[in-house]
């Protein structure tokens, strides 16, 4: 508790070396509590994940400034006004209320059209409408709807350990992650909310109820898009028809999400942020800054136009090869899902540490646990913040992704001869 306070009122996003002991202290009790604890202890922890997370609720987001975009999209919204039809800078001197200079100087995304699905945007409003003038309290009321995610969470993934025949400790390999309070609860961030939905789908499908499994998971997609992607694992495991059934209620209930914010400018302004994603942003990636390098080899010039797509292609192309090739083993749904999730961070040009709270909250149902090194590792990322701006030295990459890939082929191998050794004693 003494690292969270000192976390939430000392602390800066440019202070380096007391943010890391903080967070090298939290990772140690951490990895104590989730893998050294007896099992009877699980419910005293709990509280005190809770306890963590209400006292960052008493200071606004250190690490993250993206919840200046939230008040402003909230704003837009509660004026009447789509957020989605232009870039920032034409909301100014309309007088519109809670639109201000002042606002508009602290977002970091000026630059390219609002990217956030219509379930935030209703987060985003709610929170203005209930305290319109007041910032922290608007923030209060977004961290107490991620804050009841984060505490779903816990208890469904206790559930689906039950259901799964494992240790009820998964769900604090979650709930006690430090990546996860920081950058949920304290940064803000919606994958806590896209999480939640993920894994009311997967306790449906695993009680036989795909419809209701359908509806969550299109709640997920509309509160973040990634989760688009885990449709086609589906197949692997329901039948062609109930797959169809399945798309369908997904497909139609995010249509109906977006159909009071559908307009030409709201096409032309998601086409460009698309756009803007994987041909401008690039910050912590892995292969995508391999072949980057490459291309100024080869070119003299930074080639994100072109590699950008490519990446994404790749992606496309790595996961149905995954789903071919394991259809006939017995994997369970979350281990598809975390490799998939894999397979779009590996190719993807930008991977913020919050990118891996949806691995983690995987990996709890899963024997395996590089997601849980991998996000330790990446809160080195945060050393390229200082008082002038930011610049990530590359070694920390070559830290973060080779500590990455040793655990990842560690287990992966290990994995694979304890299903050789299984499989021959079965034979014999």
């Amino acid at each position: 508790m003494a690292s969270i306070c000192w976390y939430t009122f000392g602390i800066e996003r440019h202070n380096s070396i007391p943010l890391f002991t903080v967070v090298a202290s939290l990772f140690a009790c951490y990895y104590y509590v989730s893998f050294m604890e007896t099992e009877n202890a699980n419910d005293r922890w709990f509280w005190m994940g809770l306890v963590g997370r209400l006292i960052i609720c008493l200071s606004l987001p250190i690490l993250s400034d993206d919840y200046f975009r939230f008040i402003w999209d909230g704003r837009l919204i509660n004026a009447g006004v789509n957020p989605f039809e232009s870039l920032p800078e034409n909301y100014l001197n309309k007088g519109i209320p809670g639109i201000s200079q002042e606002l508009y100087d602290k977002l970091n995304s000026t630059a390219y059209f609002t990217i956030y699905p219509p379930l935030n945007q209703a987060v985003f409003w709610l929170a203005v409408k209930l305290f319109p003038n007041n910032l922290f309290g608007a923030v209060t009321v977004m961290r107490v709807i991620i804050l009841g995610s984060d505490v779903a969470n816990y208890f469904l993934l206790k559930k689906l350990a039950r259901l799964r025949g494992m240790s009820e400790k998964a769900a604090l390999i979650y709930f006690l992650n430090p990546l996860v309070i920081l950058e949920f609860t304290g940064n803000l961030h919606f994958e806590s909310v896209m999480i939640c939905f993920i894994l009311v789908a997967i306790w449906f499908l695993g009680v036989g109820n795909s419809k209701m499994s359908a509806l969550a998971l299109s709640f997920s997609v509309i509160s973040k898009l990634l989760p688009v992607m885990y449709l086609p694992a589906l197949l692997n495991y329901m039948s062609f028809k109930k797959a169809i059934i399945y798309y369908l209620i997904v497909g139609v209930i995010v249509i109906i999400s977006f159909v009071p914010l559908i307009s030409i400018e709201f096409i032309e302004g998601m086409s460009s942020s698309l756009d803007l994603y994987f041909r401008k942003f690039e910050f912590n990636a892995s292969i995508y800054f391999m072949a980057r390098e490459l291309g100024i080899l080869l070119t003299g010039y930074n080639q994100i136009a072109v590699i950008g797509p490519l990446m994404g292609l790749l992606t496309i192309v790595s996961i149905l090869y995954f789903l071919w090739t394991v259809r006939k083993r017995n994997l369970s749904l979350e281990t598809s899902l975390l490799f998939i999730h894999l397979f779009y961070l590996l190719f993807a040009t930008t991977v913020h540490p919050w990118y891996v709270t949806t691995l983690i909250a995987l990996s709890a149902l899963t024997q395996y646990r590089f997601a849980i090194v991998w996000s330790a590792f990446i809160f080195l990322t945060y050393l390229g913040y200082s008082a002038e701006g930011f610049s990530l030295p590359s070694w920390i990459l070559y830290m973060e992704y080779g500590v990455l890939a040793f655990f990842l082929f560690n287990e992966i191998v290990r994995k694979k001869q304890t299903a050789w050794l299984i499989s021959t004693m079965n034979k014999g």
